[in-house]
């Protein structure tokens, strides 16, 4: 077996554990807005596809706030060409200062349910 230089070994455990950090950020910030967030009923209006990813999409969802201002946003967390569809209706999740930063409720998220 060969041995790797101490720096490599170095350099790939901080690397490690940044990224850890960040997927731990990820998922508190989740969390929160689902546990905090507004909660309204939405529907998938398009699904966008980066040319680099065959089967991903990012869902594209109009929802309107409790104030009644219509949104229509790119989700930021892509999905399978499979789990949704267009004019599918799906529950929204945001914090309240910020629709923009909106989830769509999917999967263990109903853990969170308020």
């Amino acid at each position: 077996m060969q041995n790797f230089h101490p720096l490599v070994l170095i350099a790939f455990s901080i690397f490690f554990c940044v990224v850890l950090v960040q997927f731990i950020r990820n998922i508190r910030k989740r969390v929160t807005t689902l546990k905090e967030g507004i909660r309204v009923e939405g529907v998938i209006v398009s699904l966008t596809n980066p040319k680099t990813e065959i089967l991903s999409r990012y869902p594209v969802v109009r929802f309107t706030t409790p104030e009644g201002r219509q949104l229509t946003l790119t989700a930021k967390k892509k999905t399978s060409i499979t789990e949704i569809q267009q004019g599918q209706k799906v529950i929204v999740c945001y914090p309240a200062s910020s629709p923009e930063q909106f989830v769509i409720v999917s999967g263990l998220d109903h853990l969170f349910d308020q």
